[in-house]
């Protein structure tokens, strides 16, 4: 059995989740296979020879189908695994990749919203998106659905370059997302984009997976614009989980707008402008500011806020660098 394998036969033991993986992850970096059978049951009792094997089909048959498909897989151990990513509490144990896995190297800015947006949400998005694109050499990440995610990225002809999708099933996308994930994954690979999941190729998406990609969004991202979204909009996730990151949210205000001011469409967008952190555990649904790690959240209102979410998300990234010399 190799080491990845033993991670997906362990991470199907009842009780073994992402959260475990991380806090071991120097013990899976530095022990052998051999090693690591012997020590991991004493790390949780659950962990039993009788349960890895159990699980070693599985494991084996998921390692051999990504060698088939041409997908990639970054253990939470390796040197490779995205240090962004790696910082939330519950980072995926294996991250399935496919394209150019370069795209993580870059700045990466989550621009996120509601799949069921409107005219004026989509001509945002797109003009947000392609402003970091272009002038900043930005990869831009979101979840390669419907609405905003979509807008942002695919202009109906052309997929904006460097693309990040995290999706929310595996990686055989032909076989296990929805018509419009299959459209913008195959735009993207063509284009220098990249895909990721954290599920095994032929898990299909389901009611709850769509949440738990979000924080892989919140993860990778150096800074988050919400574009468009009410108040029970999914978009919350990504927010929810952005919060307990020291990094730089923006959420686009358009005051004085009638659509911005009138539709639910935009309602948590208002929320978060008008209320500022109180808003974000309004939309967020959280009950205190403990868990907010970021001091402000900066309105986007036009160009010239660019540069100010610019300089604020360059002074994070220097603070952390900074913070892990010593």
């Amino acid at each position: 059995m190799k080491k990845i394998e033993l991670i997906l036969a362990a991470s199907r033991i009842k009780g073994i989740g992402d959260a475990f993986f991380k806090k071991h992850s120097t013990i899976l970096a530095t022990k052998s296979v051999d090693e690591l059978l012997n020590d991991l049951p004493l790390l949780d009792q659950r962990i039993t020879p009788e349960a890895l094997s159990e699980h070693a089909s599985y494991a084996n048959n998921v390692v051999e189908e990504c060698k088939n498909l041409n997908i990639g897989i970054i253990p939470v151990y390796s040197s490779e695994y995205p240090q962004l990513l790696y910082q939330i509490s519950n980072p995926p144990a294996l991250l399935y990749w496919k394209g150019n896995i370069g795209n993580l190297n870059r700045s990466v800015i989550s621009i996120i919203g509601t799949r069921n947006s409107s005219e004026l949400g989509n001509q945002i998005a797109m003009r947000v998106a392609r402003f970091f694109s272009d002038k900043c050499a930005a990869s831009i990440c979101n979840g390669f659905v419907d609405g905003i995610d979509k807008a942002a990225i695919y202009d109906g002809s052309t997929i904006l370059p460097n693309t990040i999708g995290v999706l929310s099933a595996g990686l055989d996308y032909n076989h296990t997302c929805l018509s419009v994930s299959r459209l913008l994954a195959d735009k993207a690979l063509q284009n220098d984009g990249l895909i990721l999941s954290e599920f095994a190729p032929s898990i299909k998406e389901d009611r709850y997976s769509g949440s738990k990609a979000s924080r892989i969004q919140a993860g990778l991202s150096s800074g988050l614009i919400l574009v468009q979204s009410a108040l029970t909009g999914g978009s919350k996730y990504a927010i929810k989980a952005f919060s307990a990151l020291n990094r730089v949210v923006g959420v686009v205000s358009l005051p004085g707008n009638y659509e911005y001011d009138t539709s639910e469409r935009f309602s948590a967008n208002r929320a978060v402008e008008k209320n500022g952190l109180n808003g974000v555990l309004t939309f967020c649904n959280m009950k205190n500011k403990d868990g907010l790690k970021f001091s402000k959240v900066l309105p986007i209102r036009g160009v010239s806020d660019y540069g100010t979410f610019i300089s604020a998300m360059s002074a994070i990234t220097q603070h952390q660098q900074e913070s892990t010399l010593f």
